[in-house]
């Protein structure tokens, strides 16, 4: 047997371990989602605007300037994924 979500099936296997891990319906589940992917691009969008704005006041970036922000990117990116935390053998911090 299988739940019918918007034109989608969704079997009713993965429609009880949802009910079971989330205590969501499928229905209830991808509202969640859509919301979520809609807040995600107002924020790319504003995000975008934002940047825009700031050239158009300061001017573009340096090649230095973009360098040095890549690295911070990087090292960010690393902290997130839980490398270079206190313990952590980590050089370049």
């Amino acid at each position: 047997m299988t739940v019918d979500s918007g034109g989608h099936q969704l079997s009713e296997r993965m429609a009880l371990k949802l009910r079971e891990r989330l205590d969501l319906s499928a229905s209830e589940l991808l509202q969640k989602v859509v919301r979520a992917e809609l807040g995600r691009q107002e924020l790319l969008a504003a995000t975008d605007r934002y940047v825009a704005d700031l050239v158009a006041e300061v001017g573009p970036p340096t090649a230095a300037q973009r360098t040095r922000a890549a690295a911070v990117a990087r090292r960010l990116a690393r902290r997130h994924r839980g490398e270079g935390l206190p313990g952590a053998a980590n050089a370049e911090d």
